[in-house]
């Protein structure tokens, strides 16, 4: 298949890595905000965030030349921040094909609006398929070959199975799935849990304690809380507990981004300062104001990620925050 990358970033040169590796035809399209990414892979091929050398077979064109990637493309992945998605999937609609489908991998919803993203491309671009691709995946595993499984949920189970078929290959499994609202809930969900665990973890190195128990009851409320929100727009219980919901947390908390931002803001850093000093994009940091938004708009409450935005946003304290969270009032568990 024919395969056009929009995004340059560290995903999206996974992603190419794998797709061509796996007999496809592939082209990065990057955005203008990919320009030094551009010419460290156009200077020697090799990703300068990734670490991992792009193959030479995999075309790469600036933001003037997209035409060139996306000709005859089959699939257009999106693999760019969440704040990025409408500008670069507006950029996109007049090179698409008449039979291209969207592959989606950027997790979130549409900044500030907590629209959920295949809900807000479908409206754009109306006759070209929206596939959803996530799940535990980090961008240096995909690309050296580490055993991973994504899902690919869709309204359109013909498109759903044609992009699964083509990332599935050596160490990759595409899973498919009808239940994109659950999907995209947990997706976006897991980075606010992430964040709320990493600051024990942060907790941990300035007290000089252990906060193992209350990491495990972060990690399971937190999943009950995915499951209330993905229920309440139209997804299941079961995704939550798979790859895209306690399967991504797992990884996330162990070794993402979301969840080193955490570990920062425990140990007492200002969110913003924190922010700067990762230099990298944390899509929890957005998405914990729009869950927050989707709660009430939905009439549920979500403790964990009410706590999470009340640090990152409210200026409490990580320490009480997280120990009010705990010794709050009882609820069922459920």
């Amino acid at each position: 298949m024919k395969v056009a990358i929009i995004g340059a970033g560290a995903m999206a040169g996974a992603l190419a890595i794998h797709l061509h590796r796996s007999g496809n035809a592939v082209a990065i399209c990057a955005t203008k905000f990919d320009a030094q990414i551009l010419e460290a892979i156009r200077r020697d091929r090799k990703h300068p965030t990734l670490g991992h050398w792009i193959p030479e077979g995999v075309d790469v064109h600036d933001d003037r030349h997209w035409s060139r990637g996306f000709r005859r493309a089959d699939i257009a992945v999106l693999a760019v921040p969440s704040v990025g998605v409408l500008s670069s999937v507006t950029m996109a609609l007049e090179h698409l094909g008449r039979h291209t489908v969207w592959a989606v991998a950027t997790k979130g919803w549409v900044a500030g609006s907590g629209r959920p993203m295949s809900e807000f491309i479908e409206e754009v671009s109306p006759g070209h398929p929206v596939v959803m691709v996530v799940g535990p995946s980090l961008a240096s595993e995909i690309a050296g070959g580490t055993p991973t499984a994504l899902v690919c949920a869709s309204k359109d189970p013909v498109a759903a199975a044609m992009v699964a078929a083509a990332i599935t290959s050596g160490s990759l499994r595409g899973f498919v799935t009808d239940d994109i609202a659950g999907v995209e809930v947990a997706a976006a969900v897991k980075n606010v849990l992430a964040i709320a665990i990493g600051m024990c973890d942060g907790l941990e190195e300035v007290k000089g304690r252990s906060m193992t128990n209350t990491k495990g009851a972060l990690f399971s409320r937190g999943l009950l809380e995915m499951g209330r929100l993905a229920e309440s727009m139209g997804g299941r219980q079961e995704t939550v507990l798979g790859f895209t919901g306690a399967g991504d947390l797992y990884l996330t908390v162990a070794g993402g981004r979301n969840g080193r931002f955490g570990r920062l803001v425990g140990t007492g850093l200002d969110p913003i300062k924190a922010f700067e000093q990762m230099g990298t994009t944390v899509e929890g940091f957005d998405n914990t104001r729009e869950a927050v938004l989707l709660a009430k708009r939905h009439g549920i409450r979500l403790p964990v990620v009410e706590m999470t935005h009340s640090v990152l946003f409210g200026g409490a304290d990580p320490e009480q925050a997280i120990l009010e969270l705990v010794l709050s009032a009882l609820e069922p568990e459920s």
